[in-house]
């Protein structure tokens, strides 16, 4: 029974991440989304547009979620405009459907080479498949666009307004888990490098980017903070404190990492790559997770003498910034 159950109990990151509070508030959303389309006679005849559109957006901060429904509207109107152009030209056939989503992908990696929106090539072939036609039985690409755009919106709408509502009720504490997310994932790396400073040099590029993404969340939320007013600010405090901790974690992460490059370019004596060891696994011993907070219990330092300048100012550094985060 204990296995079944921890089974099915969210892992710690699930936990951290707030998954419950995510699926409650999709389950909310897309059933307000499929009664409202439903309601609705033009709406009715594109739901899955609706959902997809709010599965998409639905995001922890609110002005995340926004960003994220207007990079899918601008991506719609480009797939649509290209498409509906080729189509027009040359016909539904199978080269001008291919020559569509081609055309889609080549304007959307102009615009943004890193990323490539799933809505913008799901609407060039929409705009293909799903043919709206007039009364006279005539395929309307006016009419095809028209019902995606308005299908879209709906979604992106519905899930905004949701994003808003449990960004004020669902999602407590929601940086101080994201920081403590970091930390972990920290903490992890620096017991890994007491043991191997190659194998803790490896885990820092997914640390830096979680990291990123984390600096991300918490300067939406003070964006968001910026423009709600002072009764609907409650948690204020806590993304001043999660973003200072943020910058530390940060500037830990970025001076380990430079000792490693130290370590690669100029080869350590084995001496001092065993004190390099022995100060990862007291900081890594020194951090204390707990459920929903952490300490730092540093003993004194101790004389450090490396013969490399750079990995002794490194070290000394790491440890000030520990420091910081304790009080």
């Amino acid at each position: 029974m204990k296995k079944i159950m921890s089974w099915i109990r969210w892992g710690r990151e699930a936990y951290l991440f707030d998954s419950t509070t995510y699926v409650v508030k999709s389950f909310v959303a897309i059933f307000v989304a499929y009664v409202v389309a439903r309601s609705n006679p033009l709406l009715q005849k594109d739901i899955i547009s609706v959902l997809f559109g709010v599965m998409l957006t639905l995001e922890p901060v609110s002005i995340t979620g926004i960003r994220v429904g207007r990079d899918q509207v601008v991506a719609t109107v480009i797939a649509a405009a290209a498409t509906a152009l080729i189509i027009f030209f040359g016909g539904n056939t199978a080269l001008t459907v291919a020559l569509g989503v081609a055309f889609t992908l080549y304007v959307s990696i102009k615009i943004s080479w890193r990323f490539v929106s799933p809505v913008a090539y799901f609407t060039a072939i929409y705009m293909t498949q799903y043919v709206q036609q007039t009364a006279a039985g005539e395929p309307s690409m006016l009419l095809t666009f028209q019902l995606r755009m308005a299908a879209l919106l709906c979604g992106v709408l519905i899930a905004i307004l949701f994003n808003m509502i449990f960004s004020q009720l669902g999602y407590r504490h929601m940086l101080k888990k994201r920081v403590i997310f970091i930390l972990e994932e920290q903490k992890r790396i620096l017991e890994t490098s007491a043991e191997s400073l190659e194998e803790g040099m490896a885990q820092l590029p997914l640390h830096f980017a979680d990291i990123e993404w984390v600096y991300a969340q918490v300067f939406d939320r003070e964006k968001e903070y910026e423009k709600l007013p002072g009764w609907l600010q409650r948690g204020k405090s806590e993304m001043q404190e999660a973003k200072a901790a943020m910058k530390e974690a940060k500037e830990i992460a970025h001076l380990i990492y430079d000792i490693g490059l130290v370590q690669e370019a100029e080869a350590l004596s084995s001496e001092g790559i065993q004190q390099v060891k022995a100060q990862m696994k007291r900081w890594g011993q020194g951090l204390k997770i707990e459920k929903l907070s952490y300490s730092i219990q540093l003993p004194a330092m101790g004389d450090v003498s490396i013969s490399n300048e750079r990995v002794n100012k490194n070290l000394h550094w790491i440890e000030l910034r520990y420091q910081k985060l304790a009080l």
